[in-house]
């Protein structure tokens, strides 16, 4: 084969086609059909990883039922149906593009009488066990209102997927569904107990598993007892309650790394910690020893406090949680995101580099201000890389000082001051643009007036986003304080700001240095941070 062809012959390839032939409007979850169809026609070179490429996700079971012979499936009123019984000869063309399927999706289509085709999957199954026998992701939303419960038939044990999203609707059934003429009628009971199976019969090779109830439905933590079973387990999420038994074995798992878990109760925490402390009493055995990242939400605070004296892992990079009932006057929670002890929990605090914190206020008209000092602990933490701050915290000038030396590869920062007014003053951010050499992106709230330059800092070659936030700046002011953004970021792409006057600061900046924005509100950022990568 030629150089040429080799080249051509790569899947990478087609994903950068399709990089370039998908319109920015396309939903993502749509692939451009005809035109893979078209290079799958082009040569034996480009047919087979083509047709790799155009069968690799399945988002609707369509494409598939209509490889049957139309003399033994036919589409009938939006609903797939049988003439006949299925015979082996009838899966000449199935077979060929089955095996293709990598990834089903089965968990966004909702429209009309939701997706057709599910219910053919139990006979599917008794024909073809597994029926993609090299499936490796599947979403599934198990409804009767969308028709998608016959999904389950997917799940088989010979299959090598790796990844499950499992989506319950906490309303299986909806009246107003039940009166269109498309409907058809399921026993709740019977999706039900569908779920109910042990996930170990189900993908033994699972590594990721999500569950997700949208509606806050508990009924469904049953399911989760098969997860004993998944030895391969490394990432889990779950928004329901799981209770103290799951979370002590998640404890012992030897290979988790990823942990999001909603709403664990302080009770359920304090069973789990008596569970741990007794296991590590008669066997010396550590709990969640190789975690690397925790994302936990809507938690009360000693349930927090009680999960964090638990996690031994040392290579822990990535802590995302929001608290309810948080005690202002508690400066040091974040030792034990950090670890208690300076001397046992260096690599802990070398490990650490993405850290966000929410505090929703008790009541929508007050906030709960947080001392400056709950940073104290990841002053110690010289690789940190990202902090997201979203809880009402007035920032001095002292405080960017002091992350602007404790914290060399910072690269986003973001902190919100609650409305209060800020202390941060312009000038401390041409500290961070000098010593954190590797930022990229400044969300927070500043006090421009009455601002005297004096000698300019270094500019940083890398600051791309600069967001100021309900900041104060006088009219008079304005021509410094461009001429001081100007040369210490002169790299910007995007330059908002919220606040009298802040508009004419938009406006002068040049456009060949930034987007030009006329707002003068502040977005949150849609990209969001929480990943734990550089």
């Amino acid at each position: 084969m030629t150089a040429a062809n080799d080249f051509i012959n790569t899947y990478e390839l087609y994903d950068i086609c399709l990089q370039f032939l998908v319109q920015p409007t396309m939903p993502t979850y749509l692939f451009p059909f005809q035109t893979l169809a078209s290079l799958a026609r082009v040569s034996k070179a480009t047919s087979s990883l083509a047709l790799d490429t155009l069968w690799r996700t399945l988002f609707d079971p369509c494409p598939l039922l209509r490889l049957l012979p139309t003399d033994a499936c036919k589409l009938e009123s939006k609903k797939f149906v049988l003439i006949r019984p299925l015979l082996e000869s009838d899966f000449e063309a199935f077979d060929k593009y089955a095996y293709r399927v990598r990834v089903v999706d089965f968990s966004h289509l909702r429209s009309g009488g939701g997706i057709m085709g599910c219910d053919l999957f139990p006979v599917l199954r008794q024909h073809r066990d597994p029926i993609f026998p090299r499936l490796l992701e599947f979403e599934w939303r198990p409804s009767a209102v969308f028709n998608t419960t016959g999904a389950f038939h997917i799940i088989a044990s010979g299959v090598p997927a790796e990844k499950l999203t499992l989506a319950v609707r906490a309303n299986l059934i909806d009246a107003w569904y039940q009166n269109q003429p498309w409907y058809t009628p399921a026993d709740p009971q019977a999706i039900a107990a569908l779920l109910h199976e042990p996930l170990a019969s189900w993908l033994p090779n699972v590594t990721s598993i999500e569950l997700r109830t949208e509606g806050g439905d508990y009924r469904y933590r049953d399911l989760l007892g098969g997860l004993r079973a998944l030895t391969r387990l490394q990432h889990i999420s779950c928004d329901f309650t799981v209770g103290p038994e799951i979370i002590s074995y998640l404890a012992a798992l030897p290979d988790l790394l990823s942990l999001r878990l909603d709403k664990e109760g302080v009770d359920f925490i304090c069973d789990v910690k008596n569970v741990v402390d007794a296991r590590r009493v008669r066997s010396g055995e550590q709990s969640f020893s190789a975690l690397e990242k925790i994302e936990i939400h809507a938690w009360n605070y000693d349930a927090f406090c009680g999960l964090f004296g638990i996690v031994d892992s040392p290579c822990l990079h990535t802590v995302i949680f929001s608290l309810s009932n948080f005690h202002p006057i508690d400066t040091a929670f974040l030792y034990l995101v950090t670890g208690p002890d300076l001397a046992r929990s260096l690599d802990r605090r070398d490990a650490l580099r993405h850290v966000e914190l929410a505090i929703p206020p008790p009541d929508p008209d007050s906030d709960v201000l947080l001392s400056p000092t709950v940073l104290e602990a990841l002053y110690y933490c010289p690789n940190l890389e990202a902090l997201h701050l979203n809880a009402a915290i007035v920032l001095r000038d002292a405080d960017i000082e002091r992350m602007a030396s404790s914290w060399p590869n910072l690269e986003r920062l973001f902190a919100y001051n609650g409305g209060q007014p800020p202390e941060v003053h312009l000038h401390s951010l041409g500290l961070l643009a000098a010593l954190c050499r590797r930022l990229r992106k400044i969300e927070i709230a500043v006090d421009a007036s009455d601002y005297k330059p004096t000698t300019y800092a270094s500019p940083s070659e890398t600051v791309k986003e600069l967001w100021l936030m309900e900041s104060i700046l006088e009219p008079e002011d304005i021509g410094p304080v461009v001429e001081f953004l100007q040369h210490t970021f002169p790299r910007m792409v995007q330059f908002l700001a919220s606040g009298p006057s802040w508009p004419d600061v938009m406006k002068a900046i040049s456009s060949d240095q930034v987007n030009e924005f006329e707002d003068d509100g502040f977005t949150e950022d849609e990209e969001g941070i929480g990943d734990g990568t550089s």
